[in-house]
This record gives C-alpha cells, structure tokens and sequence, in this order.
C-alpha cells in the first residue's frame, strides 16, 4: 500500500509543473462587436469564432514569434452582422503580460443601412441571455403587467 501512496506523490508532482506550464502557455481573447450579435470568423482560414461576444483560447506555443516588443501576431478577424454590415481586422498584436486577457472590439460602420435590425438582434440577445441566466440560477421568469385602472373616466 505505501508503494501506490508513493507512486501517486510522484505523479502529482510530475504533472503539477506540466499542468502550471500548460495554462501559462495560453491566452485569452473576448471578441466583441458594437452593436452586439456579429459573427466573428477568421479571415485567413474562414473558421467561424462564434457570436460576439465570445471568448477563445489560444495557444501561445503555435502562435508567430514574438516580436522584438513581446509582440505575438494572431491572424485577423471579421465581424459581420445580420444586416451584412461587416467590419474587418487584417491582423492584431498581444503585448505585454500575456497572462491578461486581451478585449478586441469591432465596430459596426455607421455608413452601412439597417443599424436597426442589428441593434434590435443585440436587444434580443440580451433578453435571451438574461432569460437563460435566471433560468439557471433557479429564478422564476415572470413579468409584471399593471391592470387597467377602470375606475378612470
């Protein structure tokens, strides 16, 4: 039995440092679009990120060489919104402490039509998100309509 003990110690102790090395390795980037809702993609490979706002991984082993700044290079992205308005960022820079995570905020262009459509896919959004949210954190989901007064002439 003490040989098991033992072993497991060894184990943890093994795979602790990898553990550490591996979540230092790796940086956090939240996309998001103003108005919120655009479909953020990869402009090199097409690979769709997800609805902004959205987070994701990536891992600084696989990314371009720092620059002599401490730079790393990630390739670009583009946000497009239901209306087809898009906006796009040829290529952005991590610098700094590359433990933080990184905001990228892409802006719808004011010129492009049907800013209304977008922004009332950002409302719905958010009413869909808040929806979800008290769902699961056990909340009823009512809302409160007044009666009409009829005692008003």
């Amino acid at each position: 039995m003490p040989a098991f003990i033992r072993y497991n110690y060894r184990s943890i102790i093994l795979i602790l440092p990898l553990a550490f090395t591996a979540c230092l390795n790796r940086v956090d980037v939240t996309f998001l679009s103003e108005p919120e809702g655009a479909t953020i993609t990869e402009v090199t490979t097409g690979i769709e990120i997800g609805i902004a706002p959205i987070s994701r991984s990536y891992d600084l082993g696989v990314l371009s060489p720092v620059d002599p700044q401490g730079c790393y290079s990630l390739v670009g992205v583009e946000a497009q919104w239901i209306s087809g308005a898009t906006s796009r960022v040829q290529e952005f820079q991590l610098c700094g402490d590359v433990t933080e995570d990184y905001y990228l905020t892409l802006e719808r262009p004011a010129e492009h039509p049907d800013l209304d459509k977008d922004v009332q896919h950002a409302r719905s959004l958010r009413v869909s998100r808040e929806r979800l949210r008290r769902e699961n954190s056990g909340q009823a989901s009512f809302q409160v309509t007044p009666f009409p007064d009829n005692n008003r002439n």
